[in-house]
């Protein structure tokens, strides 16, 4: 069976201050302590600045993530159709949630 997310792992496997977290519990990619890219069913679940996630859901590169609770405003789904933007926007996402965390 193919990783649908090999190539984001690979990109940010040997990236200072950046850890891929595989197996059990939470997937995906944390800067420092703060998770920027989970691997959601699939799919890629970002965390961006609200407008930037307006920007990719109007545009059609995602759609809001509702945990079941609401949409949560920082929160973007990037689909597997749109994989081949899933490492700029990953960067994106590491850039903005270091700014937050600084």
């Amino acid at each position: 069976m193919q990783d649908r997310y090999a190539d984001i792992k690979n990109h940010f496997r040997d990236a200072d201050g950046v850890t891929v977290r595989e197996g059990r519990g939470a997937q995906g990619i944390k800067a420092d302590s703060v998770m920027f890219a989970m691997f959601f069913k699939g799919d890629l679940l970002l965390r961006l600045p609200v407008a930037r996630v307006t920007e990719l859901v109007d545009h059609g590169d995602g759609r809001p993530y509702d945990p079941g609770t609401g949409p949560m405003s920082d929160r973007v789904v990037v689909p597997y159709d749109k994989q081949s933007l899933w490492i700029a926007l990953a960067e994106e996402s590491q850039a903005y949630v270091s700014r937050r965390n600084t």
